[in-house]
């Protein structure tokens, strides 16, 4: 049904370039079910999803895709990091331990590219380990991945460990100097709240050559008027809404040719 990212000649992310935006499925199609669960990759990877948006967090020496620091427990509210698999796996509403970051690449290869977003002060040194193991042993390619964070300073010892992995910076708000933090630390690409993008800050970014990405975005009206500001792409909840949407302007821009 799906090809293999290393038996693929155009890779899954190449196919999101040049014109058409790129639709990140915002941990997973996270409209349908918890995010980052398997089934919201797996009904992101049937909705057409070429990119899929995970969270990762530290416990042990083991990433889950899990989005929050701390879950409410018999004993109280814990923080993820001080638990144990099992006392995970109990505080989770299913009763079944998050999905691993080695389970979502295996899943995943072949049928979509991954945004990993780490959440976690020191999780830098891990990540890269594992997306190093996955692309020399198990066949995916660096431009198939990205790596984003709100935390800086582990995107930079991301860059230091392994220069190959492509960087998206996570903001909340317009830096103060537009998009030069993001080239300082040699970004491609900048992921910004839908509701503070501005005309300038998406400039700056393309003038550094990295890209806007937006989150979150669900409605087609309100990605129109973010594709006007020159946003490049979208992070969405309901990606199938997105993958029929380009696929009939696609269709239109075609019959126009």
């Amino acid at each position: 049904m799906y090809q293999n990212l290393h038996h693929n000649p155009l890779h899954i992310s190449d196919a999101g370039r040049g014109e058409e935006p790129r639709v990140f499925a915002h941990r997973g199609a996270s409209a349908h079910a918890p995010g980052n669960s398997l089934r919201a990759l797996m009904l992101a990877c049937r909705s057409g999803a070429r990119w899929i948006e995970v969270d990762v967090r530290r416990i042990g020496q083991q990433l889950y895709l899990l989005h929050d620091g701390w879950l409410e427990t018999p004993a109280g509210l814990r923080q993820t990091h001080t638990m144990s698999p099992a006392e995970l796996a109990r505080a989770m509403p299913d009763g079944q331990c998050p999905l691993t970051l080695e389970q979502a690449l295996s899943l995943l290869q072949g049928r979509a590219a991954l945004n990993i977003e780490i959440k976690d002060e020191g999780s830098a040194a891990l990540v890269v380990d594992t997306l190093d193991r996955y692309v020399t042993v198990h066949g995916w390619h660096y431009h198939d991945l990205l790596v984003s964070s709100f935390h800086q300073p582990e995107l930079a010892q991301v860059r230091w460990l392994q220069p190959a992995l492509p960087l998206g910076v996570l903001v909340a708000g317009v830096p103060l100097q537009l998009a030069l933090g993001a080239a300082a630390l040699g970004a491609e690409s900048l992921h910004v709240s839908a509701d503070v993008v501005t005309r300038p800050l998406v400039a700056d970014a393309h003038s550094r050559g990295i890209s806007v990405y937006a989150y979150t975005v669900n409605s087609p009206e309100r990605w129109s008027a973010l594709h006007d500001l020159g946003v490049d792409g979208l992070f969405t909840d309901y990606p199938e809404r997105f993958s029929q949407l380009l696929a009939v302007e696609q269709s239109s821009t075609e019959r126009a040719a």
